[in-house]
């Protein structure tokens, strides 16, 4: 019940390409996740970003990361 003996039993019964059955599904979960993650920031930056009299960004691009990261997991995975 180790990984070197579920490692031999999955490439046992499936052979190697067992390794990798179903990482096709989640590099395109990845993409579209990553994808839709700076949609959410652009969208949050936007909604965020006030004209500020300094120049300064202040906290403005990281708050709109971390919105973005935010809806991004709860539209991603919203049960767990």
């Amino acid at each position: 019940p180790g990984v070197f003996s579920t490692v031999r039993n999955i490439v046992a019964e499936g052979g190697v390409r067992a390794m990798w059955r179903g990482s096709s599904a989640t590099f395109i979960r990845l993409g579209l996740g990553a994808g839709m993650h700076f949609l959410f920031i652009d969208i949050a930056k936007s909604v965020l970003e006030s004209p500020r009299p300094d120049g300064t960004a202040g906290l403005g691009p990281l708050t709109a990361a971390l919105v973005g990261g935010a809806i991004l997991q709860m539209l991603d995975r919203p049960c767990r």
